[in-house]
């Protein structure tokens, strides 16, 4: 028979040694699931991607030309009859003189979004629009979240009538750390 000092001895070795396996089950069921929860993959992830495509329309109206030279000369035959001026185009009129027209040709550009070419006698550009084509790409990128509390069978020192003992059971966790 044991006196009751001995049996508060024995009781307080149980109890300690239950309680050292408790601390360390629980600090490894801690490194555990850090381990797991870095490993995961991010399967909550979902990146959407989505491509518009738009056109700008760009409208330039004060134009200067940046060069500008005489491509050819063209010649016109004037005919004078009783001091009117009568401009031919045939080559086989006899005249007495001649009116030169210089064609030039005039550059208009900004160098980026456009160059226009214009041809002629006094030509001018008076307006150009442009029409740039630019793709937006609009990425959406959304976590699901993860639910906090699991119901799972756990593994354990449990408190029984007998004492601390191992065992297995049902339990309800909180994840305290966001996922």
């Amino acid at each position: 028979m044991m006196t009751d000092r001995e049996y508060f001895e024995k009781l307080f070795r149980e109890s300690m040694v239950c309680f050292v396996w408790f601390l360390l089950g629980v600090v490894l069921c801690g490194i555990i699931s850090v381990g797991v929860y870095r490993c995961q993959p991010q399967d909550g992830v979902v990146v959407k991607s989505d491509t518009v495509v738009v056109v700008d329309t760009i409208r330039h109206d004060s134009l200067v030309p940046v060069m500008q030279e005489v491509v050819r000369v063209k010649k016109i035959p004037i005919l004078q009859h009783d001091s009117i001026f009568v401009l031919s185009n045939s080559e086989n009129i006899d005249t007495t003189d001649s009116l030169v027209l210089p064609i030039t040709q005039k550059v208009y550009t900004d160098d980026s979004t456009y160059t226009a070419w214009v041809s002629g006698y006094e030509a001018a550009l008076d307006s150009i629009e442009t029409y740039r084509r630019k793709e937006v790409i609009t990425n959406t990128i959304s976590v699901k979240s993860r639910k906090r509390w699991h119901v799972g069978v756990q593994g354990g020192f449990y408190a029984t009538p007998k004492g601390f003992q191992p065992g297995l059971g049902v339990g309800v966790t909180y994840q305290m750390w966001p996922p």
